[in-house]
C-alpha cells in the first residue's frame, strides 16, 4: 500500500521528498503551484505511512511511481523532488524518459558520491563550541538516542539562518528504518558509477534549484545541469537546504515558471 495526496489541478507533477527512508512532507511546495499543477505526493516504499516491505531498491521505487502513474492516469507527467528524493525524480526520468514531461530538482546532491564529508565541514562552523563538542560525543556512540540528537543538532544547520531553524519543527513524524535507509543508499552509490553519459542523453527540461547557503554545495548540482541536455540551474540567495521554510518567494517564481510552460 502506498500513502498518496493529491491538490491542485493542471499539469500532473509528482513530487518525491528527502531521504532515503523519509515520508513526504512537500506539501508547502505543492501549494506553490496546485494552481498550475496537479500536485501528487507519496510516502516512499520502506518508511512514512507506505508499505515497510521491501524490496528497498532504487529499481523498485521507480515502479512504484510509474504504478501511480498509471493509476492517476497521465500520458506524461513533471517528476521533482527534494534532497535525496531529486535523485530518485532523475532516476524515474531515466528509467522512463518517454514518460517525462520534465524534471525539478531541488536542493539536492551531485553524481559523485562521497558529499558526506563536505557538508560535515560546511555544517560545523554553524555550530556553537559546545554543539560541536556534542557532535564529536554523538558520533562516537552507536545507538537510536544519539542519532536523533545528531538529527536535530544538523537541523540548525540546514539553514541560512539559525533563528529559521529554530522556529521549523525538524520532519520527524515518522522515524526512518535505518535498514532501508542502509539498503537505499548502497543501491543510490552503486547506480550513480557512471551515469555522466546517461545524463548526458536524456534530453528533457530540466530546473535544478538549490539554496545558496546549504550545507550541500553548489557545485554537484551545478554539475547535473550542466550534463543534462536541456538543464538550467538556479541559485536561490538567503536559503539553505529547505527554501521554502526560509524565503519562498524566489522558489516560487521559479517553479511557476517552469511549469507553467508544460500549460501553454
Amino acid at each position: 500500500m502506498m500513502w498518496t495526496a493529491t491538490s491542485g489541478a493542471g499539469v500532473p507533477l509528482l513530487l518525491c521528498h528527502g531521504g532515503p527512508g523519509g515520508y513526504d512532507y512537500l506539501e508547502p511546495v505543492a501549494a506553490l503551484v496546485e494552481d498550475l499543477a496537479e500536485v501528487h505526493r507519496f510516502d516512499q516504499r520502506g518508511g512514512g505511512r507506505s508499505t515497510p516491505d521491501g524490496p528497498w531498491t532504487v529499481a523498485a521505487l521507480v515502479d512504484d511511481m510509474e504504478t501511480l502513474r498509471r493509476r492517476f492516469g497521465h500520458e506524461r507527467w513533471i517528476v521533482g523532488g527534494h534532497s535525496w528524493g531529486a535523485h530518485l525524480a532523475l532516476f524515474y526520468a531515466l528509467a522512463h524518459p518517454e514518460r517525462t514531461l520534465g524534471l525539478i530538482l531541488l536542493n539536492g546532491t551531485g553524481v559523485r558520491w562521497g558529499w558526506g564529508a563536505e557538508r560535515r565541514a560546511a555544517r560545523m562552523p554553524r555550530l556553537t563550541a559546545r554543539e560541536r563538542a556534542e557532535v564529536e560525543e554523538l558520533e562516537a556512540r552507536d545507538d537510536e538516542v544519539a542519532r536523533e540528537r545528531l538529527r536535530d543538532l544538523m537541523w540548525l544547520t540546514d539553514f541560512a539562518r539559525r533563528d529559521n531553524a529554530l522556529r521549523s519543527p525538524r520532519f520527524a513524524d515518522y522515524p526512518a528504518n535505518p535498514a532501508v535507509v542502509a539498503s537505499l543508499e548502497q543501491d543510490w552509490e552503486r547506480l550513480l558509477d557512471g551515469i555522466d553519459s546517461s545524463l548526458a542523453e536524456l534530453d528533457v527540461p530540466a530546473l535544478v534549484i538549490h539554496g545558496e547557503a546549504d550545507p550541500i554545495g553548489e557545485a554537484g548540482p551545478r554539475e547535473i545541469a550542466r550534463l543534462l541536455p536541456r538543464g538550467r540551474f538556479v541559485s536561490l540567495p538567503t536559503v539553505g537546504h529547505v527554501p521554502w521554510l526560509e524565503d519562498p518567494g524566489e522558489l516560487r517564481r521559479e517553479l511557476r515558471g517552469f511549469v507553467a510552460g508544460f500549460s501553454r
